[in-house]
């Protein structure tokens, strides 16, 4: 058990406060305060230590809008399923009208184009 002196404002704050909290005692608020305080600090430690181990990891970069559009478009690259990819790149060649001797435009087959996300659904299309 620890006991602690407190100057007699300090404790009348801390009395007030218990009260206006809900709490049965000054005691039972302090702990509260303090359990409080440890989850806030487990909180922070979690939200620092990926940011401290990516600052760690090596050469920093550049967060650019170009880098930001490519790292969205792995991401959604990710997200479709080989099937699917297979199916819409089976519907461009079904509907491709160029010439046969030209084959299908690198277009076609281009990440970006296969994944973005539809104006009309708000889903991942062709």
């Amino acid at each position: 058990m620890l006991n602690i002196s407190l100057p007699d404002n300090v404790e009348a704050v801390i009395t007030q406060q218990a009260e206006q909290a809900g709490f049965d005692t000054a005691t039972d608020y302090l702990v509260h305060l303090v359990l409080r305080e440890q989850e806030r600090l487990s909180q922070k430690a979690k939200i620092e230590a990926p940011l401290v181990e990516g600052l760690e990891s090596g050469r920093p970069i550049e967060a650019t809008d170009q880098w930001r559009a490519q790292k969205q478009s792995m991401f959604l690259w990710q997200q479709v399923s080989s099937t699917e990819i297979a199916q819409r790149l089976r519907e461009r060649a079904a509907t491709y009208t160029g010439s046969a001797s030209e084959g299908l435009p690198d277009a076609a087959f281009d990440r970006e184009t296969i994944c973005k996300p539809s104006q009309n659904r708000g889903d991942i299309s062709k």
